[in-house]
């Protein structure tokens, strides 16, 4: 679990560093290869932990409860960004992926706060 928190804070600095490091190329892309390999690692972290979790058909239906999920950021995620470009253009996509990753970093600290 302390892995996919860490991804969560990769992706929320990296996210705010976005603005500033995309002046210099020879910057910006590392840090967009860094972004997107700890919201890549997310997934398959979040995926290592459901199947830790479940067995039988509890996976399964944690699995279709997972991807609903997935499919409804996919929905979302873009439509957050495009909102934040409107907002805060040019740098509302990289502010708007900063407050999803808060986001995820404030319910992972809820639901560890209230765990048993």
């Amino acid at each position: 679990e302390r892995l996919l928190w860490g991804c969560g804070v990769v992706i929320l600095l990296s996210s705010l560093l976005l603005p500033w490091a995309v002046r210099w190329p020879v910057l910006v892309w590392p840090l967009l290869l860094v972004l997107g390999g700890a919201g890549g690692g997310s997934y398959t972290v979040a995926l290592i932990l459901l199947g830790q979790r479940f067995r039988g058909q509890e996976l399964v239906n944690a699995n279709a409860a997972f991807g609903i999920l997935w499919g409804v950021g996919s929905l979302g995620g873009p439509l957050l960004g495009g909102v934040g470009m409107r907002l805060l253009n040019p740098d509302g996509l990289a502010y708007a992926l900063a407050l999803a990753a808060g986001g995820f970093l404030a319910v992972y600290h809820w639901r560890r706060a209230h765990k048993n």
